[in-house]
């Protein structure tokens, strides 16, 4: 309870764990009842931008903290995962608050068919306008988290090291990059891209082996439908460069400045991968065809404005009989111009 007071009441950015080695820059009411892409840059490197259990977890706490009851449809596409949140969800969880319905294309579709305050999808593009258009019925606002593709831009003086360990951090360690935030393209010139694949061949084979499928650390791939759509994928002819930056001065500020004030993404890491969904000051979601909205209380509370005014000070301005002498005044005011604000009040203007 005090925590979620402290959050309703406290704003500001905090200092955590991963916020103390970087930096971040950036009163609720309850909406009732709910229905619950990234840019990373590094120093000299960048990249652009779904969990079952995490997400789904964090997008409940957020909507109990805010006051609302939930029913969470967990994904049929990982049904161990969905029967074991059930489980544990109905067994720690107030059942008055939270409900877990699991099925596939017939449940979705009857909860679809009811009336939301809220809903909140995570998950493909396709089904994001699926639930759009079954939300539009009901004038149900709703929160997209959709994932797009994310874009690793390599500059040649990075400490290519630690780049290449974050990369593949992003991209195998969450889950062999099936989660909407791991890196999916290295755009680098054509001359530093041997050492780049050179240094990923290293580090990959010190992580994982020289048989990575038989390491207990590699992630496998969630089902049969998308390993054979994955295995097509790889039969496809391989995507040209298409993006080259380079040529500017105090490259470490200007490629940083470059990026964020150019490039569309629903969220900026510098000199990382994958880690800024974990800091709870900064919002988590898309943008365009990566999602609308973002993770988490704020997406199930409502910013009410509430302003307390004193009896003191009342104003005869704005009330009427009006005269060309009270246009003036307003006039001064709206344009806080002090000078003439006197003027008018002094009978000389």
């Amino acid at each position: 309870k005090n925590a979620a007071e402290k959050r309703i009441s406290d704003d500001c950015s905090k200092k955590y764990f991963v916020k103390t080695i970087g930096h971040n820059d950036f009163r609720e009411d309850d909406i009732g009842e709910d229905k619950t892409e990234t840019l990373y840059a590094f120093k000299r490197h960048l990249t652009t931008s779904c969990f079952l259990q995490v997400l789904s977890i964090d997008a409940v706490i957020g909507a109990i903290s805010a006051g609302n009851t939930v029913v969470l449809k967990a994904s049929e596409l990982a049904p161990a995962s969905s029967s074991l949140l059930a489980k544990l969800l109905e067994q720690y969880l107030d059942p008055c608050a939270v409900r877990v319905v699991e099925g596939a294309v017939t449940e979705t579709t009857l909860l679809l068919e009811q009336k939301w305050n809220k809903i909140f999808y995570t998950g493909s593009s396709r089904i994001g306008r699926i639930i759009m258009t079954a939300a539009v019925k009901h004038l149900t606002p709703v929160s997209l988290e959709l994932g797009g593709k994310s874009h690793v831009v390599i500059d040649s003086d990075t400490n290519l090291d630690i780049t290449v360990r974050r990369i593949i951090s992003g991209k195998w360690g969450c889950n062999n990059g099936q989660v909407c935030i791991s890196p999916d393209y290295i755009l680098t010139t054509k001359e530093y891209a041997p050492k780049v694949i050179d240094a990923l061949k290293q580090e990959l084979e010190a992580f994982y082996g020289n048989k990575s499928r038989e390491s207990k650390d590699m992630s496998r791939i969630v089902n049969l439908n998308q390993f054979d759509r994955l295995s097509k994928m790889l039969e496809e002819k391989e995507v040209s460069d298409k993006i080259i930056y380079g040529g500017q001065k105090n490259r470490d500020n200007l490629l940083k400045e470059s990026f964020t004030k150019t490039v569309s993404a629903g969220s900026i890491v510098v000199n990382d991968t994958a880690v800024h969904f974990t800091l709870p000051t900064l919002p988590f979601g898309g943008v365009g065809e990566s999602g609308i909205g973002s993770y988490s209380f704020d997406a199930f509370s409502h910013k009410k404005s509430v302003l307390f005014k004193s009896f003191l000070g009342d104003s005869a301005i704005r009330y009427p009989p009006y005269s060309r002498k009270m246009l003036r005044l307003l006039k001064a005011l709206v344009n806080s111009n002090l000078v003439d604000t006197f003027k008018v009040l002094l009978g000389l203007s």
